[in-house]
């Protein structure tokens, strides 16, 4: 295996049901059954079962299921590159959401995921549209208060806090904008690496369900994941992004209608899109070989 280089592995992160195992599944299928991809695997190592399932699921157009803590998750891929025709093992190990979301609450990962942190090149991050929790805005408040009765400018004080009974804080439930910004920041200040700004791939999967919303994926984040977004822009010395738009299964498989949609489909790598930057496509590497850059150059 000599011939194989191993350059840093990029981290496949994301908050639980963000869409990570849904994109394995259908990177893996498109890499082995499709030319439409800038890599051609050659082997496979590490947890063979785990991924073949995940491929049976994606193809029969099921629910992924949710990838448990003390799952055997990595996955490597031997592949050749079409574009420089060198050899590379990409390494994508697929975490559990909880794990990362275990960080923002309890302020713990496990020792395998800090390892990979320290050595990765950078990180393919997934935000579900349909899993965002927002932030409640001040001027939400004050019109709940009139709508309610209340003084609107005494939100916040004696009023409000005796018209509703106190809840203990949920950090779990925190604005999904906080707990990424939190999670790249440790991330940032763990990797050991020092070399450029880190890259962010930034994956908005489920894009299916914005065809109709008028807006690019970058714009989608800079809407609804404002903090977030700002804090990428604003600190250039730390990250370097890049967003894309991904709809790795092709429709919501809880709809039966659309279930039996995906399952018409001949091909099942035609349910694939990706909108980047630049252009749509189906080659779901894309991600990947921009967050791996110069290193596969």
């Amino acid at each position: 295996m000599e011939n194989y280089r191993t350059p840093a592995p990029v981290l496949i992160a994301g908050l639980p049901a963000s869409g990570k195992s849904t994109f394995i599944a259908a990177l893996w299928h498109v890499l082995t059954n499709s030319g439409q991809s800038r890599f051609a695997v050659t082997d496979f190592a590490g947890n063979r079962e785990y991924i073949q399932q995940l491929e049976q699921i994606w193809l029969a157009a099921n629910q992924m299921p949710r990838t448990l803590r003390t799952q055997d998750a990595q996955v490597s891929i031997r592949v050749d590159d079409r574009s420089s025709g060198r050899r590379f093992i990409l390494s994508l190990p697929d975490l559990s959401g909880e794990d990362f979301l275990a960080y923002f609450a309890r302020r713990e990962w496990p020792e395998t995921l800090d390892e990979f942190v320290r050595d990765m090149s950078g990180v393919v991050l997934f935000v579900n549209p349909q899993h965002v929790v927002q932030p409640t805005l001040i001027r939400d408040l004050a019109a709940l208060a009139e709508a309610a009765g209340a003084n609107p400018a005494l939100v916040g004080g004696a009023v409000a806090a005796e018209a509703s009974p106190s809840v203990r804080w949920d950090a779990e439930k925190a604005p999904t904008a906080v707990i990424l910004v939190d999670l790249l920041s440790a991330m940032s200040e763990r990797r050991a690496l020092d070399r450029q700004p880190m890259r962010v791939g930034v994956v908005v999967s489920a894009w299916d369900t914005m065809h109709g919303a008028g807006v690019s994926p970058e714009e989608w984040l800079a809407r609804d994941l404002a903090l977030f977004h700002q804090y990428l822009l604003s600190n250039p010395e730390l990250y370097q992004c890049e967003v894309y738009g991904v709809s790795a299964q092709g429709g919501d498989v809880t709809d039966q209608a659309t279930r039996d949609r995906l399952l018409a489909i001949v091909d099942p790598t035609d349910r694939v899109e990706v909108i980047s930057p630049q252009s749509r496509h189906k080659d779901l590497s894309a991600p990947i070989v921009w967050v791996m850059g110069p290193a596969i150059s």
